[in-house]
């Protein structure tokens, strides 16, 4: 998936990007109860400090209902109808977001740390560092691990086995790719403060311990699977002493077992594993991938400067699958570990693809276990149009296609998430599907699958998106999950629904809608992470205020006790002039809408006539989203607060939660609609805002951003933007990924998509940016969008003698992490010379 750390990108592409439509609210919100005294609350204060999002919807109404009804522009409005609040309660005295704050996350929120073990308990970190156990009945703490030991290891990851007395810690990290690293780890025996080195071999210290790709408990006793130089090994205990090698035959960038390989990794599992234990722990399901004849891609790596050791750089190698050339070869086992351990030869099974898929090329995007005895297995076309569902019996490895799906709009199907099974009897199953909603078109839904009598019965229903399953209480016949409201794509709440066995079946409501934080401002975009039975979840308030983190009783939604409040953020804004944010719609092509953010420079009057220079930044992707209610704090923070730069965000066709016709916009046709509407809908807060300096506007996005950025100042022949910068962009989509590439794009052959490969290719069509002031911007260890990209792109620009900036950083990725304060400075230097000139 093309993006980079600054985007948010729905996988998830987090990926699912799955939304919700509006139902009653039901309760309309909690019931709001004093946090409990003891352990204090800022005990369970999570120390993660994520990247996050800002919304403060404010906006003058008046003055833009009147414009806007000249241009078919609708101010957004609140769920009850309201308009947007004219000012914000973080708006204080002078003094804007600088720079250095936003790339040292000073404004980041804290997040929830935990991670339920069971559905009564969940673990944390606490503010000092231990690791503590938080007891949700008795509300009593427990510290595991001090804050020394914990010192000492500096995990990167840690996991608790099933038994409580052994602690799994991942550390010295070095990273691979986007979900992939190398690492030591150790198991920590929580008795006696033993050490003990997980490897194949006895190590004789930490100094001689090798790295490992990937380590798991078993998930009913203190067996552990993990993978080292690409195999798959079993231990029965954290003593190692009875260990099984369960494959022989990896390689080293080439054959995998029990991990991904690079395309599987970024655009399929989003993980950094490939095996699956069965809920009983006795048998193991794992992928092998065999990338012998896919395509080697390699890149330089240039080293440090001044040392002899990199003379010569040095070269980097990966397999990576490019469109219409051959991708990796998987097969799907499964290991029954009782046979193993009792000395049967007879333990691992295949489970084949539907034969329908057999000899076409085909790829597999779920596992998961349906019982202790039955695997499901979804399969996709290489096309990705195509989903079989399969059913396999473990032992015997004979497979049932059990659910056919076709996508409804002759589209790309999106199906990554596996479904969620009744454990009692693995006979039905919840999945998200496109579902018909009439004129609307198809829009994602929770369907009920009993597989014994074939029979789909959609559980919700509406022109909006479920993006997540959260929990399924299948005592109380409850279905909790995560939805976007219809026609609030960017809000996140968090419903329940009745399944067929409930007194109220396919009857939705909405838990959230409604809901203010301590500080009485709105909660329009919330998560959950739900109990392991669903008796209690910890809510995250996201925003568009800053966040604030619950403890809460699943049957009546009430308040337990306060987990994060952030108010250290909270602080360090009251002295900020902050931007304002104004929100609109505006009509598109196709008769769609598209959703709007402008932050505005604090000193913004409407009365007062003075015009600002705008940056549009822009990702545009299959389903992305970049205008939402979720806090955050960003670059376009500090360019509007401190330079009196208006930053505005389009989210046009081709973007996520508002439906599969919107969506599916882009079908067999990259390039087209979401550069399209950000030429058009760009244009038309020119012409409708005089404080918008038409002279001084420009465009800038990363990964596919930048694509689109490059594309739009080709298509622009009006001279909408005067400057654009393409962070890591895309230029011909015959250089990226097959499996992103090809599901959007199909196959580059003229009895198939050939002539939109060419239309796309920014390479075919630079006569454009002859007008315009270009910065091209690249890591040449890109291993997600390859260096090639902009070579390619510059070498168009220069055999046509069109002048323009670019940036090369030696040894960086996709992110650019190391450079930051130089990327974020050379492109505001650009951008000062582009307004300069205008």
């Amino acid at each position: 998936m093309i993006r980079h750390l600054g985007a948010q990108r729905p996988r998830g592409h987090g990926r699912r990007r799955r939304d919700g439509r509006t139902y009653p609210c039901g309760g309309g919100g909690f019931l709001t109860l004093p946090p409990l005294t003891s352990p204090p609350a800022r005990e369970l204060v999570g120390l993660a400090r994520p990247r996050v999002w800002r919304n403060l919807l404010l906006g003058t109404v008046g003055v833009m209902l009147i414009v806007a009804a000249a241009i078919g522009i609708v101010i957004a409005t609140r769920r009850n109808g309201s308009p947007i609040p004219l000012t914000s309660a973080l708006t204080a005295t002078p003094g804007g977001i600088d720079l250095a704050e936003v790339l040292n996350g000073t404004f980041s929120a804290n997040s929830f740390n935990g991670t339920w073990i069971s559905d009564n308990e969940f673990l944390f970190r606490s503010e000092n560092g231990a690791l503590k156990m938080f007891t949700v009945e008795t509300q009593s703490t427990e510290e595991l691990v001090s804050q020394e030991i914990m010192a000492e290891w500096r995990p990167f990851k840690y996991s608790l086995s099933p038994s409580r007395k052994f602690l799994l810690v991942v550390h010295d990290v070095q990273k691979l790719f986007r979900y992939s690293y190398l690492a030591r780890h150790t198991i920590l025996n929580l008795e006696t403060g033993e050490s003990i080195p997980l490897a194949p071999q006895r190590v004789r210290s930490r100094n001689d311990q090798p790295p490992l790709l990937y380590a798991t408990w078993a998930p009913t006793d203190d067996a552990l699977a993990f993978v080292s130089h690409n195999d798959l090994y079993y231990t029965t205990g954290p003593d190692l002493a009875t260990m099984y090698r369960l494959t022989d035959t990896g390689q080293i960038g080439s054959i995998f077992n029990g991990i991904p390989d690079w395309v599987y990794e970024e655009e399929i599992l989003s993980s950094n594993s490939a095996l699956w234990f069965g809920p009983n722990g006795l048998r193991l399901a794992f992928a092998t991938f065999n990338d012998s004849r896919v395509d080697t891609m390699n890149f330089p790596l240039y080293g440090r400067p001044g040392d002899l050791s990199f003379q010569y750089p040095i070269q980097q190698s990966i397999k990576y699958p490019k469109p219409g050339r051959f991708n990796p070869v998987v097969d799907l086992w499964v290991v029954d570990l009782a046979k193993l351990i009792s000395g049967s030869s007879d333990t691992v099974t295949r489970l084949p693809p539907p034969a329908t898929l057999s000899n076409v090329d085909h790829y597999f995007t779920t596992v998961g276990w349906a019982s202790p005895d039955f695997v499901s297995v979804n399969w996709m076309n290489r096309h990705q149009n195509v989903n079989i569902l399969s059913i396999c019996q473990a032992e015997s490895g004979v497979c049932s296609d059990d659910l056919v799906h076709e996508s409804p709009d002759k589209a790309w199907n999106d199906l990554y998430t596996p479904p969620m099974f009744d454990e009692a009897n693995g006979d039905t199953y919840l999945i998200i599907l496109p579902t018909f909603q009439g004129d609307r078109g198809h829009f994602k839904h929770i369907n009920f699958r009993r597989s014994s009598d074939k029979t789909l019965t959609p559980l919700t229903t509406g022109t909006y998106e479920v993006v997540d399953i959260l929990s399924w209480d299948r005592k109380n016949h409850i279905v909790y999950f995560t939805a976007a409201p219809s026609g609030r794509p960017g809000q996140r709440h968090i419903y329940y629904v009745g399944d067929l066995s409930s007194p109220q079946p396919k009857q939705a409501y909405c838990i959230t809608c409604g809901f203010k934080n301590d500080f009485n401002e709105d909660c329009n975009y919330n998560s959950a992470e739900m109990s392991k039975d669903g008796t209690y979840y910890v809510l995250t308030c996201g925003g568009p205020g800053i966040p604030q983190v619950t403890l809460h009783r699943a049957s009546d939604h009430s308040r337990l006790r306060l987990i994060e409040d952030n108010q250290e953020v909270r602080e360090r804004l009251l002295d900020r002039s902050l931007p304002l944010e104004k929100r609109l719609e505006i009509d598109v092509a196709g008769g769609f809408k598209a959703q709007v953010s402008m932050k505005l420079p604090p000193d913004y009057n409407p009365t007062r006539f003075q015009s600002y220079p705008m940056l549009v930044y822009v990702y545009g992707g299959p389903g992305s989203q970049l205008v939402s209610d979720r806090f955050r704090i960003d670059w376009g923070d500090y360019l509007a607060s401190e330079r009196g730069i208006i930053y505005a965000s389009i989210d046009g066709r081709g973007s996520g939660y508002s439906g599969d016709k919107l969506l599916h916009s882009l079908y067999y046709g990259l390039g087209t609609a979401e550069v399209d509407d950000q030429i058009a809908v760009t244009s038309a807060l020119q012409k409708s805002f005089p404080f918008i300096d038409s002279s001084r506007t420009a465009i800038w996005g990363w990964s596919y951003g930048g694509y689109v950025t490059a594309a739009a100042l080709s298509k622009d022949v009006n001279n909408v933007f005067k400057c654009g910068i393409s962070v890591a962009p895309v230029t011909s989509w015959i250089y990226y990924d097959t499996v992103y590439t090809e599901r959007y794009m199909g196959l580059p052959t003229p009895d198939d998509n050939l002539r939109a490969y060419d239309a796309s290719d920014i390479t075919r069509n630079v006569t454009n940016f002859r007008n315009k002031e270009f910065f091209l911007i690249h890591g040449t260890a890109d291993d997600n969008v390859h260096y090639q990209q902009s070579m390619m792109l510059s070498r168009a620009l220069e055999v046509n003698d069109i002048l323009f900036r670019s940036q090369s950083y030696p040894d960086e990725n996709h992110g650019l992490a190391g450079v930051k304060r130089h990327h974020y400075h050379s492109m505001e230097d650009f951008l000062n010379d582009c307004f300069n000139k205008a």
